[in-house]
């Protein structure tokens, strides 16, 4: 018994904000036949052993699911437990455990790197199915915890593979809990005529380049090369959209 799991933007779950995660049940370890999880507890436990239940969980489709939970500090473990039936044997109670520390994603996903690093941001895309007319413009949501310095700068950036189509500023403060971004593809993107897939991708720049501009006496923003800005920048996760034709 197997489960993937995944964040939204393919990254970290970040602590004292609500994160989005998404599920694939697998039969065995090769995933090769999925697995339907019904009535699945998902559970927390702090370090004095006390277990907290965060909601009650089912797969969709093919074992396939998604779950929101605001994920605290002070939870020391989070898990989904339920209970597996087999003809052979009696029914036994198993658990499967998300991983705290290190990075949620697919091995599909593009994000090139794992960073050790305190994670403050998620973002989610809110229309409607992350599917884009042509030409319209896409939402993006933030929230963030305290970790977020307001000297930071972020930038959000709209890609079709590693063409950059539009990036835009993104201002973050600690705490915030719903500050939209909106981004929008050029319109006169022909290689999307027939529509496509993009994806919604965040970066935070690095001290160092902050350093480096001021240096040479110039002002750190978004005129400058976003192929450039790839070089200094620390990804925190990425969203992919459909462009409809």
């Amino acid at each position: 018994m197997v489960i993937d799991f995944y964040t939204e933007t393919q990254g970290p779950l970040v602590e004292n904000v609500t994160n989005k995660v998404y599920f694939q049940g697998w039969a065995t370890a090769d995933r090769a036949d999925t697995y339907d999880v019904s009535g699945a507890s998902l559970k927390a436990e702090i370090a004095s052993g006390v277990l907290t239940l965060l909601r009650n969980i089912s797969s969709q489709h093919r074992g396939k699911g998604s779950f929101s939970f605001l994920h605290s500090g002070d939870y020391q473990r989070v898990y989904l437990e339920f209970v597996v039936s087999a003809s052979s044997s009696s029914p036994a109670t198993v658990q499967r455990d998300l991983d705290l520390s290190g990075y949620l994603y697919l091995a599909a996903a593009s994000m090139p790197y794992v960073y050790n690093l305190n994670n403050e941001v998620v973002f989610s895309v809110l229309n409607k199915n992350k599917v884009i007319l042509p030409g319209k413009a896409i939402d993006v949501t933030f929230q963030t915890n305290s970790l977020v310095d307001k000297k930071d700068q972020y930038y959000l950036q709209l890609k079709q593979k590693e063409q950059v189509l539009a990036q835009v500023d993104v201002a973050l403060e600690p705490n915030m809990k719903a500050y939209t971004v909106t981004i929008a593809p050029p319109k006169n993107t022909s290689f999307l005529a027939n529509g496509g897939v993009m994806t919604v991708n965040l970066y935070k720049i690095t001290q160092e380049f902050v350093v480096y501009k001021q240096d040479y006496g110039m002002n750190v923003s978004s005129t400058v090369s976003p192929q450039t800005i790839m070089n200094w920048t620390q990804p925190k996760g990425e969203i992919m959209v459909i462009q409809r034709p």
